[in-house]
């Protein structure tokens, strides 16, 4: 949990390596905060298709789907394919994820066999663009995911009585 002081303490390849010794917290991608859409200095996004390895920054950009500007359903990110990271929405910090696999199927939604304890994470109303403006969404994945094609954004409504329900078929399809 920290270097000894006393000289000579820290070797690298069996010759010293001297101070000053400082700490830095959190991920180099936040300090140079690539959760923003316009990013100070250059980084290059590049499409991904398939798996990513981990420590990858994903990043897509979306239109503010129908009803959702007007309160009328609320907008969910389907991290299905991912494992476990965090992530922002426009420059805001929405959270972590983790897709641990749920200890009883019975609980599964649509009548999936397995599922993880939580698919869908809510994304803000309030952070959203308005109607025409692009939405940036950044994910980092820190164990790497299989399927990044299958992570998508789905559109909730409320049905009388029975709370919120995901309409598959609405399901927006993300590019990375």
């Amino acid at each position: 949990k920290g270097i000894a002081v006393a000289a000579d303490a820290v070797k690298m390849n069996g010759a010293a390596v001297s101070g000053p010794w400082t700490m830095r917290g959190g991920l180099a991608g936040e300090h140079l905060q690539v959760y923003k859409s316009e990013v100070p200095g250059a980084i290059a996004w590049m499409p991904v298709t398939g798996a990513v390895e981990p420590a990858t920054w994903l990043k897509v950009s979306f239109s503010t789907p129908t009803g959702v500007a007007d309160g009328a359903a609320q907008l969910h990110l389907d991290v299905s394919g991912l494992q476990r990271g965090r992530i922002w929405l426009n420059a805001n910090e929405v959270g972590r994820y983790w897709t641990i696999p749920r200890n009883d199927g019975s609980a599964c939604p649509f009548s999936a066999k397995e599922c993880p304890t939580q698919q869908f994470y809510h994304l803000p109303a309030a952070w959203l663009a308005k109607s025409g403006a692009k939405n940036d969404l950044v994910l980092f994945e820190t164990l790497g995911a299989a399927k990044v094609t299958s992570v998508g954004l789905a559109v909730a409504s409320m049905v009388t009585g029975t709370g919120p329900t995901v309409d598959v078929d609405a399901v927006v399809s993300c590019e990375y």
